[in-house]
């Protein structure tokens, strides 16, 4: 589930209706390394207060009282810093401790898909799925050793693993989270059907045949495994944070500024995405059964994601497709099992949103069961659910426009920035891979103006149109060169060393065609911004203190080149 901490102290006292009183031990004289308490809240406003020192787990408002039912996670740390609020709360008994888990201790056993592995049985599924299939599937290792010593693994899965193609890349990863375990068994089992299935599903082939796949079944296996590689179970016998008792999902990066130290399992990961320039993912959790897009930090009334719309159309297609196959009431929490993160409740450092603003790609969150560990017995049934589900959504990354960058004389690949003007915002733009030159852009049906640009080269703009469930394919030779200072236009920027914000603003300007792209010392790409009228104010705040780079291009050329200090 999400959840938001944050480590600062809390100066406030909420007045909070009781749900039922359960005062009798403190939590800090409780021994567990982490534990979960319900509180009953009055508005949207408390929910944020309370999120910001505390890790919220579930929201569920109840329209007859015009009240919220608000559950917390908190790890031991943070017993103390509750106990100080006085607030009334009850425990939470952890629906998983009614489970009846089955452990399976072979990769034999887990062939009827109604067992949990054992650590070395999963260990032993994902070496069997490379030896068995070693022309469709290559295991990577994004972390050798966990804190917890254990490692964390991903399935590629293509045609040619070896090679670099002109493919997309799609990742689905699982468990970020150690005690929401349904989508670790329905990625071992989505493993498992791609690659037995390729020889004779043709719809099967064309995912392994047109996309880059990884698969990574447990992201926080520490938590998982928090008692015994032999055991999963509720929380405390699975944990939701990692052998250091942090909660993963609110410890990526946050939006405008960088976290240090990172835990080993994100730095990780980070370093792992960083090498595959991911078109789309998605990240699996458990608690509630929802599809939710970003921003978790944002909501869509404040700064929306540039394909807010495409997103919402492929949560609904996943919804819809999970309604088709289930037999019961199953994914319609919140608009009918989609939503946009933050209107749900806003978080801070959460994985889906350091991947769509810091790496460009498209990632959802999806919940996939109300219990987080569910019966051993029901297993099959939430991959029958889900299965039609998760096939189709990679697809998605096949459709929009996409194509290859290259330099027109020798034909090799460029790295380069493709933004889709008037339409891209909060770094929606997408680039380039360096070793092929290969761009995937995932769009609504729509017309668009495309521009691309490489350093070194003379940007081309393309308009294009765009229909829902197909694709434009738009290769791009750039020519080298330099373009001209156009002198004639001047531009002032203010002020400059700035806390936030800077005002642009071109006294001569007659309507001109210019854009602003700001760039970090290192060269890297962060924004593209059309300037609209002759004073525009760009936003920095959510960028780290340091020197960055302004450029301004038009028509003719760049019109100026400013160095910025962020204070």
């Amino acid at each position: 589930m999400k959840e938001k901490i944050l480590p600062f102290v809390i100066c406030f006292i909420l007045t909070i209706p009781l749900l039922s009183q359960n005062r009798d031990k403190k939590l800090s004289d409780l021994h567990l390394p982490e534990t979960y308490v319900t509180v009953t809240l009055e508005s949207q406003a408390q929910i944020e207060k309370l999120g910001k020192t505390f890790s919220i787990d579930k929201v569920f408002y109840h329209a007859e009282n015009s009240n919220f039912t608000v559950q917390i996670w908190l790890n031991q740390n943070q017993y103390l810093r509750f106990d100080s609020l006085d607030i009334p709360y009850s425990t939470i008994e952890n629906e998983a401790n009614k489970s009846a888990l089955s452990m399976a201790t072979s990769v034999v056993e887990m062939q009827s898909w109604n067992h949990y592995p054992t650590y070395s049985t999963y260990l032993a599924m994902m070496d069997r799925f490379q030896s068995r299939y070693p022309q469709l599937c290559r295991i990577d290792t994004i972390l050798s050793n966990t804190p917890g010593g254990h490692k964390i693994l991903a399935a590629h899965i293509s045609n040619h693993p070896e090679l670099e193609e002109n493919k997309p890349a799609f990742f689905y990863s699982s468990s970020i989270h150690g005690d929401e375990v349904s989508g670790y068994m329905l990625m071992l089992r989505l493993i498992d059907y791609l690659l037995s299935n390729y020889e004779k599903d043709s719809s099967i082939q064309n995912l392994v045949n047109n996309i880059k796949i990884w698969i990574c079944p447990l992201e926080n296996p520490d938590g998982t495994y928090r008692v015994s590689n032999n055991l999963i179970g509720p929380s405390p016998i699975s944990t939701r944070g990692n052998a250091n008792g942090m909660d993963l999902n609110r410890s990526y990066p946050p939006i405008g500024y960088l976290r240090h130290p990172l835990e080993p399992e994100i730095e990780a990961m980070i370093h792992f995405v960083e090498s595959h320039y991911f078109v789309m993912s998605a990240n699996f959790h458990g608690g509630s059964e929802v599809y939710n897009y970003p921003f978790d930090l944002w909501k869509a009334t404040h700064k929306a994601h540039a394909d807010d719309g495409w997103f919402e159309m492929i949560g609904r297609k996943y919804a819809d497709s999970c309604h088709f196959y289930a037999d019961n009431n199953y994914f319609t929490e919140m608009n009918n099992g989609v939503t946009q993160g933050a209107a749900w409740y806003t978080v801070e450092g959460s994985r889906q949103d350091y991947m769509n603003f810091y790496q460009h790609c498209r990632e959802a969150t999806i919940e996939l069961s109300l219990n987080k560990i569910p019966d051993s017995t029901v297993l099959s049934q939430l991959w029958r659910y889900n299965k039609a589900s998760l096939l189709h959504y990679m697809e998605e990354c096949l459709e929009g426009f996409r194509g290859t960058i290259t330099d027109s004389i020798t034909g090799e690949p460029v790295k380069a920035f493709v933004s889709v003007k008037q339409h891209d915002c909060n770094n929606s733009e997408v680039f380039s891979t360096p070793s092929v030159g290969n761009y995937h852009r995932p769009i609504r049906a729509g017309n668009y103006t495309v521009y691309f640009y490489a350093k070194n080269y003379l940007p081309k703009t393309y308009e294009i149109t765009v229909s829902d469930d197909n694709v434009v394919i738009l290769d791009v030779e750039l020519v080298r060169g330099t373009l001209p200072i156009n002198k004639k236009i001047k531009i002032d920027i203010f002020p400059n060393p700035t806390r936030n914000k800077i005002n642009i603003v071109i006294p001569e300007w007659e309507n001109q065609n210019i854009v602003a792209t700001l760039w970090d010392i290192n060269g890297k790409l962060l924004k593209n911004e059309t300037i609209k009228s002759e004073t525009t104010l760009l936003d920095l705040s959510y960028y780290a203190t340091g020197i960055y780079i302004i450029n301004f291009i038009t028509k003719e050329g760049f019109t100026s080149s400013h160095t910025i200090i962020k204070e």
